[in-house]
């Protein structure tokens, strides 16, 4: 196995490593933004709640601070799937 072989391989670990990192954090973000739209849904609900929507617009903060947090996530999301592409891509052409 040549010197660049074994940058190759490792390239295409660094690659998966970096593109499973997204799926997680896509999967994660998922999660976190249901969780927090159902809980203020169901504030809505007078069965659950006896004041309703008031409840509902008393959790609206919650809301607005995980959607505009999940900009970051997101964005690092983003900057891990370009490392993969990138550094698969290297990987691929040193194995050329």
């Amino acid at each position: 196995m040549t010197a660049t072989d074994k940058a190759a391989a490792i390239l295409f670990v660094l690659a998966c490593v970096a593109e499973r990192g997204v799926v997680v954090l896509i999967v994660r973000e998922a999660r976190r933004t249901a969780t927090v739209l159902r809980r203020w849904q169901q504030a809505d609900s007078p069965a659950n709640q006896g004041q309703g929507t008031y409840d509902q617009q008393l959790l609206v903060n919650e809301v607005v601070r995980t959607l505009l947090g999940a900009r970051v996530r997101i964005t690092s999301a983003v900057v891990l799937l370009v490392v993969g592409i990138v550094t698969g891509t290297v990987g691929n052409f040193l194995t050329l």
